[in-house]
């Protein structure tokens, strides 16, 4: 028997996927979809494992009165972090936010933006979805995509990749004011948003961090961030493919 090709398979997968996905609607109103097995991961650690829960609870409990929380989400994939975040916020009558979603795998972002359509947001909750790739402010990158979408980085020395824009972060969050909530996983880039953003991330009162210890110097990037004014609260997970770490200012 003829092996199939990968693209053969990976399309077939995402086809079978689909034509089976989950969807799952959550307490107020808002939906979940779960279309690939890059999906379900993600899912599980956002909506089963809570990895986020502690720090998006302490931003909307500590919500301010007088304006909506800002979010910048770094490495949307297909928006499952916002989406925790969407449905923390409409269990609270006061809390308001916007958010901002960034991601640069071009098959993922059609999908977070075509889910994101279709979710039923009220007037508390606003929404922006931004095209593109996080870490130098001008250019492109060879973005190498992966069959397990999450994995998906932009290329090390040597691997191949098609080339996506990067976005001046700059531009995604708002000019001027606090950031309540930075969440950045973004498979090793985060070293480059790190370096090029100092001030952009003085004004972020609280942060998630995934960080990729196969790419980045995680030593050299905690004595940045805490340069800016963020000391680290908690590791969530630690593997030795990455962690998930808590900050504060």
């Amino acid at each position: 028997m003829t092996a199939l090709p990968s693209g053969v398979k990976r399309g077939l997968s995402r086809w079978l996927w689909r034509r089976r996905g989950l969807t799952w609607q959550l307490p107020s109103g808002l939906h979940a979809r779960v279309e690939s097995l890059s999906d379900w991961a993600v899912y599980n650690e956002i909506f089963v494992d809570r990895t986020y829960d502690d720090v998006i609870e302490l931003v909307v409990r500590t919500a301010p009165a007088d304006r909506a929380m800002v979010v910048v989400d770094l490495g949307a994939h297909v928006g499952y972090f916002s989406l925790r975040v969407a449905e923390r916020v409409r269990q609270d009558a006061n809390a308001r936010v916007t958010i901002a979603m960034l991601e640069g795998h071009p098959d993922t972002f059609d999908t977070l933006a075509a889910r994101w359509k279709r979710q039923p947001l009220d007037s508390r909750t606003a929404v922006r979805l931004v095209r593109g790739l996080a870490g130098a402010r001008t250019g492109v990158a060879p973005f190498t995509t992966k069959a397990f979408t999450a994995a998906s980085h932009i290329g090390d020395d040597g691997e191949r990749g098609t080339d996506i824009p990067f976005v001046d972060l700059d531009t995604v969050a708002p000019a001027t004011g606090p950031i309540d909530l930075l969440k950045c996983d973004v498979e090793g880039a985060e070293g480059r948003v790190i370096a090029e953003y100092p001030a952009l991330l003085s004004r972020v009162q609280h942060a998630a961090f995934e960080f990729h210890p196969r790419r980045v110097d995680v030593d050299s990037l905690l004595s940045q961030l805490a340069a800016a004014g963020l000391r680290q609260t908690r590791v969530v997970t630690a593997t030795p493919d990455g962690s998930l770490r808590l900050f504060a200012r």
